[in-house]
């Protein structure tokens, strides 16, 4: 469900994130099936990805803090770009629920290569 509009950044229950993402995208829906008539059926919900190239422990843990906080209430607000829509305008998305942070090694104190998947996202 969209929430309303925010500001064009990345942010996790309305607190903008230390650090934005190197790079951030949806990700296409695989089909489920095809009904009767050859069309694609797809799932309600979308996902979306986020990368960044380098973290500091303080922002990799404000990133982690929002994946372990979220078993609290069961979800997090997302503020993410309006799926299909110009111009590039934030909504927050509710009920948006994070997967585990990933990092692919540690290098001069700083995790490289971290990413984040957002899923359960309903665009409808």
């Amino acid at each position: 469900m969209i929430t309303g509009t925010v500001f064009n950044v990345v942010s996790f229950n309305g607190t903008v994130l230390d650090s934005q993402p190197t790079e951030h995208g949806w990700n296409p829906k695989d089909t489920v099936g095809i009904d009767g008539n050859g069309i694609a059926i797809y799932p309600q919900y979308r996902s979306y990805n986020l990368r960044w190239d380098f973290l500091d422990t303080d922002q990799f843990n404000q990133i982690y803090a929002y994946f372990n906080a979220q078993g609290i209430t069961g979800s997090v607000v997302s503020s993410l770009p309006q799926w299909n829509t110009t111009p590039y305008t934030f909504y927050a998305y509710s009920g948006t629920i994070l997967r585990e942070p990933e990092y692919k090694d540690w290098f001069q104190n700083y995790y490289t290569d971290v990413r984040l998947m957002i899923v359960r996202i309903n665009t409808t």
